[in-house]
């Protein structure tokens, strides 16, 4: 169970901070909700105590998991369809998921493809909510600056 003050990950929005639990009514019925306040943004979310598995609210990776993210990210390319719109499905269900590895691939991948041609306008939207998702995580996991974190990052691709 998360608790105020928690840092977790909300995909697709990336590493946060539980602000505090509340109770709503919502259709007539009584619920708690997270109160999250993604690192990213000026937004705070709601989410269902109930459902936060469900979501995808996790806790950040353990700083001793950041070496295996950074290997993911100076890997091999994945074999991507070559129709942008099926890779762009693929990637989006990748980065909803919330596995901090496969929104690495999709880093990697979508930086390799951007390097030898344009990406499609919602490709290059995913790649930079991908980008988000993996630098906030890592500057929570390590305790760094996020200038920190895009440099790592960078280094491994």
């Amino acid at each position: 169970m998360f608790k105020s003050g928690d840092r977790v990950v909300c995909p697709p929005h990336g590493a946060a901070v539980i602000e505090g639990i509340q109770d709503k009514w919502v259709l007539g019925e009584k619920r708690q909700y997270f109160i999250i306040k993604p690192f990213y943004g000026h937004i705070t979310i709601m989410l269902p105590v109930d459902n936060a598995g469900e979501l995808g609210l996790r806790n950040v990776i353990e700083p001793t998991e950041i070496d295996g993210v950074m290997e993911v990210l100076g890997a091999e390319c994945s074999d991507l369809p070559a129709n942008w719109n099926q890779r762009f499905k693929e990637n989006w269900r990748k980065l909803g998921g919330g596995n901090i590895r496969e929104v690495a691939e999709v880093v990697r991948d979508l930086s390799s493809i951007e390097r030898s041609k344009a990406l499609s306008t919602k490709e290059k939207d995913l790649l930079k909510q991908a980008r988000r998702t993996l630098i906030s995580e890592l500057v929570f996991a390590r305790g760094v600056e996020e200038s920190e974190a895009i440099r790592a990052i960078e280094a491994a691709l």
